[in-house]
C-alpha cells in the first residue's frame, strides 16, 4: 500500500478537530502552501518512524541476545516491516500524548487564509 499525505494526516496524533480541518482544507490549498504542509507532515512522520524503528531494533536486538530472534540478513528488514505495520495500525494510540504543538502551530499558519490585511 502506498502512503499518501492524507494517510499521514490521519496517522499523526493531532486533535481530531485539527485533523478534520487539515483533511478538509488540504485539497483547496494553493500549490505553495500545500507543498510546505506536505514537507512538514512527511518530515514529522519520518522522524516518528525513525524513533519507532530504533525502538523496534533495540527490542529485536535484546530478543536476539536471548535467542528468541534470529540475527540474520533479514534482521533489519523484519524490524522495518514491523515498524511500518505498527505505524499503520496502532501508532495514533501510542503517540496521542506526544506534544506536537509546534508542528500543529506551523501547519495552522499555512491553513489560515492570508488576505494581506494586517491584524487589528
Amino acid at each position: 500500500m502506498r502512503l499518501t499525505t492524507k494517510d499521514i494526516i490521519k496517522t499523526l496524533p493531532f486533535a481530531s478537530e485539527f485533523q478534520k480541518q487539515l483533511l478538509e482544507g488540504f485539497d483547496s490549498l494553493d500549490a505553495d502552501k500545500k507543498f510546505e504542509i506536505e514537507q512538514i507532515l512527511w518530515d514529522s512522520y519520518d522522524a516518528l518512524f525513525q524513533i519507532k524503528l530504533e525502538e523496534n531494533l533495540e527490542l529485536a536486538t535484546i530478543e536476539a541476545e536471548v535467542g528468541n530472534v534470529a540475527l540474520d540478513q533479514d534482521f533489519y528488514k523484519k524490524a522495518q516491516e514491523k515498524t511500518e505495520k505498527e505505524m499503520k495500525s496502532n501508532f495514533h494510540e501510542e503517540t496521542k500524548d506526544m506534544d506536537l504543538s509546534a508542528i500543529r502551530e506551523k501547519l495552522q499558519a499555512y491553513m489560515t487564509p492570508n488576505d494581506g490585511s494586517s491584524p487589528s
